[in-house]
């Protein structure tokens, strides 16, 4: 019993450390390390040794299954848990800790976004987004809070989670204004590369996405940096630390293969925010504003934009054909310049030969009214 509960010490120490900062098809490395955790936490530690044990075989180079298999093994020898001991935490033990609490989080904002009860009309919508457009096709989803990452697939405007699983981030958090800060940024991004395993250092694993940051809001806004990728690991480990990165977001080489065969950049918006479960408090009622304000920034009745667009008139001739089912639209704190208040973002398609697609950004004035404060115009062509 004393051994027990340095155990479950172990995991209470787990959940309150801090740091500075399962869908379909999620594979066994995830799901099996959180069944152990999970083992763990009601007390069956013969049933998590034996899963430890198991998945530290099948897996030698994932450093937090060896971990689990031995402190499982030192309790069931009464030597009890060595990170319930009273020496110092090595950096390389605090990192598997830290490790073990975000999957083990992570799994539980899963289950949170699994049970949701959004009204019918947006039951098929991950929570930060209130409409897709008809030219989305796939959604990533980055939960940097959580070090989650889901894919979603879009047909007929309706999402169907294709996989989720744990990822890395920046080790200084996220919220990047600033080259060199090792923070990832937040915010609405476009996949413009890719980059195969002949051409990058070990570093980065079996190959990377290219984000689009900054792109020309973070411009507006100021923010500095570059080289944000979503991208692998070196070989020889199976996992990172949930802050361990320069900015990028990192997972396995057998998810980013994954993730590889099931986007096309075109199609494909990212979403890297804080909580992808958190959602306005009456989503109908602001997708119904959100699309009147559309509605009237196409007809000409734009609101606090100014006289100055980032349209030609030939733009504005093809956005007169968008109708308002055809827009984009989430609300998200990712997406503003303070990371204190929800913002709108709408992605739109325009119909013109070059592929371009419209993004516009809008913020709260004072007075609770919505204010148009950047247009971003780019092409479709990745």
């Amino acid at each position: 019993m004393v051994m027990l509960a340095q155990l479950s010490l172990v995991l209470l120490m787990l959940l309150s450390v801090t740091t500075a900062a399962a869908g379909e098809r999620v594979i066994a490395l995830d799901r099996e390390t959180v069944a152990i955790l999970d083992t763990v936490a009601v007390g069956d530690i013969e049933t998590a040794r034996h899963r430890a044990r198991e998945l530290a075989l099948r897996h030698p180079n994932y450093a937090l299954a060896q971990l689990l298999q031995a402190e499982l093994d030192s309790v069931a020898a009464l030597d009890g848990a060595r990170a319930a001991s009273d020496s110092p935490w090595s950096p390389a033990l605090l990192e598997l800790l830290l490790e073990a609490r975000a999957r083990w989080h992570a799994h539980g904002a899963a289950t949170r976004l699994a049970h949701s009860n959004d009204l019918e009309v947006l039951r098929d919508v991950p929570a930060p987004f209130l409409q897709f457009g008809k030219s989305v096709k796939r959604v990533v989803l980055v939960d940097v809070e959580h070090s989650m990452l889901s894919l979603y697939t879009v047909d007929a405007q309706r999402a169907r989670r294709l996989r989720q699983h744990y990822v890395s981030s920046g080790s200084a958090g996220y919220g990047k204004r600033h080259e060199g800060d090792r923070k990832t940024p937040l915010g609405l991004y476009r996949i413009v590369g890719r980059l195969t395993d002949p051409s990058l250092p070990e570093l980065y694993g079996s190959g990377a996405l290219v984000l689009d940051y900054p792109n020309t809001f973070d411009h507006a806004l100021g923010r500095t940096g570059s080289g944000i990728w979503l991208h692998g690991i070196p070989r020889a480990r199976a996992s990172r630390a949930p802050r361990s990165s320069e900015g990028c977001v990192t997972m396995s080489n057998e998810h980013l293969d994954a993730l590889y065969g099931q986007i096309e950049p075109a199609g494909t918006l990212v979403l890297l925010t804080t909580d992808a479960s958190k959602a306005s408090e009456n989503r109908l009622a602001d997708l119904e504003a959100a699309r009147r304000l559309f509605v009237n920034y196409r007809d000409g009745e734009r609101q606090g934009a100014g006289e100055n667009s980032a349209l030609t008139p030939e733009q504005r001739r093809a956005l007169t054909t968008v109708s308002e089912d055809d827009v984009t639209i989430l609300m998200s704190d990712a997406v503003t310049g303070s990371f204190d208040a929800a913002a709108l973002a709408m992605d739109i398609e325009l119909d013109l030969g070059t592929d371009k697609h419209l993004t516009l950004y809008w913020t709260r004035a004072p007075n609770g009214s919505w204010i148009l404060a950047h247009e971003s115009l780019s092409a479709l062509d990745t």
